[in-house]
């Protein structure tokens, strides 16, 4: 099976299509870490005298180093998306829902941040990990924000027809 379409291409771990770029992240690292430890606890069930030598002790002091790389980077994406909750989150949230462009059409202006940051959310929960205050109040009103959104996009389409008409 074909791996093309499956991944999106970019600099950093792998996602999966449609991933937000921490979340996909993580699931990457979790994915990694799975592949590797499931290899070695084979090996501790069924080679106990192997890892007991020199070159099993070398091969378990590399898999402890393969998986703290793992962790470092895990935890650093983590913080790296939880120190820019705050900006996108305030700012983001102070701009007009409904612009008119030059044309005088009405458009909603959801940001596009805040729906990431949604989709973030989302898949750091089903990850089970925290979430700072910011994003799960935030998230808490995603349902409401998806059908706002929805109801403007249809009213200001039926708006700009009238005004083009």
């Amino acid at each position: 099976v074909s791996a093309e379409g499956r991944y999106l291409e970019r600099d950093g771990p792998p996602l999966y299509t449609n991933m937000p770029p921490c979340s996909g992240a993580l699931y990457w690292v979790r994915g990694l870490t799975d592949r590797i430890e499931q290899p070695m606890a084979k090996l501790k069930q069924t080679m106990r005298t192997m890892l007991a030598t020199d070159d099993g002790q070398g091969v378990q002091r590399q898999h402890a180093a393969v998986l703290n790389l793992l962790l470092e980077f895990q935890l650093a994406q983590y913080a790296q998306w939880e120190a820019g909750i705050d900006s996108v989150t305030y700012e983001k949230l102070k701009q007009p829902l409904l612009i008119r462009d030059k044309g005088s059409l009405l458009t909603v202006n959801f940001d596009p941040a805040l729906v990431c940051l949604l989709r973030e959310v989302n898949y750091l929960v089903r990850l089970g990990m925290s979430i700072p205050k910011a994003a799960d109040e935030l998230f808490r009103l995603s349902e409401t924000f998806r059908i706002q959104i929805g109801n403007l996009q249809m009213i200001t389409g039926r708006d700009n027809t009238m005004q083009s008409t």
